[in-house]
């Protein structure tokens, strides 16, 4: 039985909207644009679901008396008060109305879709319940709460991590529905572009809108792959001035002053790669060598490979399993390929020597990379006030492949693959098996700019085109039950 659904609409004031515009918009076309997309919105539900009840909830008279124009009840709010809470006070009408459940849409969609709509409120789900369709940015796009009020509303950066947490600790069976249309919002000057490049709608009601988009709607004929929203290029700038690391020291206070002191300019979308070793010397995952007692197991494997048994030592309780031991005959000490304890197939279980700064003293991974990596991004997205992604990386060397290269070990939004699975190459061939490793090839991009005398352990990527995810650098590692070499 299909449960009866109410669609939640709420909208600020058309003057007050579309601040983060101002670069590129003056304020009357800021006010231009909201008023269109709303409009459009309360048209498309009137014209393509004409059956659906939609509530608009809003404090402004001049939006109400529209909202009414089109069909649509409205709430009226004492104050404007902010979406949440916009979405807590329908919440509670929708229960006193008797609807089941609640779909939060916000006013300003890039392109609405029926069948995604459809898709959203037709979707089978227990009560209680909810589904979250994430923006492109991680903030909220739509809401379906079943029953209206069945969690606490947090709308804002990073909205959709909130509501799903919030459905978590409270035992609710909560969904994420990627949908591709309903990922687009208008909040940004490259959202704008956005709109410009997939808009269908006639060139003069753009222009009402907001004035000349960033670029025009598509033309009969012209090529169907969309422009992209960002530029086809990147840039990778190596931070100057970061120094030696010692165990205690404030890495997130160090990366904020290089970042100041380079005068860079961070954007939304900026990727920040850094090498392990400055994380792991923050974070005192150093070890003298002074303070172990090799084992019998170390010293038989040190003597096959004529390594140090301290250090052998020190591989092995960071390992899970040696995988291989060997040794060329024109290397003076061997090397153990061990699984690290995270996962990780690599050299000694990246137990290194190198950039330490003391005699006798070796390099661990970060106790949890990914976590590292969250941290230092919370702490750089609080300051800088964007939304930012972080990879921290070791450098691995490869089966069947000479030479080393940066590999991602730690990540905080950046995803570890982006999977092409669906898409159509050049010649319109499907794509069945393509997922790049992004994380991985941004991590080997650092190591141009990443010098190995640690005096750049830090590269500021600017361009790269991404969406966030929740991601951990051990998604790169391959099943071993699809693994045909172990």
């Amino acid at each position: 039985m299909l449960m009866k659904t109410l669609v939640v609409i709420p909208v600020r004031d058309f003057a007050d909207a579309k601040s983060r515009l101002e670069p590129l918009l003056e304020p009357s076309r800021r006010e231009g644009l909201a008023r269109w997309l709303c409009e459009r919105t309360l048209m498309f539900f009137r014209d393509r679901m004409p059956e659906q009840d939609v509530l608009v909830v809003t404090a402004c008279e001049t939006i109400a008396q529209l909202a009414s124009s089109y069909g649509a009840a409205v709430l009226r709010e004492p104050y404007a008060s902010g979406m949440s809470a916009a979405a807590q006070l329908a919440a509670e009408w929708s229960c006193a109305h008797g609807y089941d459940s609640q779909l939060l849409i916000p006013a300003d969609i890039a392109q609405l879709d029926e069948v995604e709509l459809r898709t959203l409120i037709n979707h089978p789900r227990p009560v209680p319940s909810v589904l979250i369709s994430p923006a492109h940015d991680r903030g909220t796009n739509a809401l379906l709460t079943t029953p209206p009020n069945v969690l606490p509303f947090h709308f804002g950066p990073y909205s959709s991590d909130q509501h799903r947490n919030a459905a978590q600790q409270r035992g609710i069976t909560c969904s994420l529905v990627h949908l591709p249309k309903l990922r687009f919002d208008i909040d940004t000057p490259d959202d704008l572009a956005h709109l410009a490049s997939q808009s269908n709608e006639p060139a003069h009601q753009s222009e009402a809108a907001c004035g000349d988009l960033p670029s025009p709607a598509p033309q009969p004929g012209a090529a169907s792959a969309p422009a992209p929203s960002r530029p086809q290029g990147l840039s990778m700038l190596a931070l100057a001035g970061i120094g030696d690391i010692r165990p205690g020291d404030d890495l997130a206070d160090i990366l904020v002053k290089a970042i100041q002191g380079n005068d860079v300019q961070l954007k939304d979308g900026d990727i920040l790669v850094i090498a392990h070793k400055v994380v792991s010397k923050a974070e005192g995952q150093v070890v003298s060598l002074e303070t172990i007692k090799p084992g019998e197991e170390a010293r038989q494997l040190a003597t096959q490979l004529n390594k140090d048994p301290r250090k052998v030592e020190v591989i092995l309780r960071e390992s899970r399993r040696v995988v291989r031991s060997f040794k060329h005959p024109q290397q003076a000490e061997g090397v153990l390929i061990a699984e690290h304890r995270l996962g990780f197939i690599c050299a000694n279980a990246a137990v290194d020597e190198s950039n330490v700064g003391e005699e006798n003293t070796v390099i661990l991974l970060p106790r949890d990379p990914d976590n590292s990596a969250r941290r230092l991004c919370a702490a750089l997205e609080e300051t800088f006030a964007v939304r930012l992604g972080v990879v921290i990386t070791d450098t691995f060397g490869r089966p069947w492949r000479m030479g080393l290269v940066n590999v991602a070990i730690g990540l905080a939004n950046v995803p570890a693959q982006v999977s092409l699975v669906g898409d159509q190459d050049a010649f319109g061939r499907e794509l069945a098996v393509t997922i790049p490793a992004l994380a991985d090839e941004i991590a080997a991009a650092s190591g141009l700019l990443m010098s190995k005398n640690g005096k750049t352990p830090a590269i500021l990527f600017q361009g790269v085109d991404w969406e966030p995810a929740h991601s951990s650098a051990t998604d790169l590692i391959r099943p071993q039950k699809e693994d045909l070499f172990r």
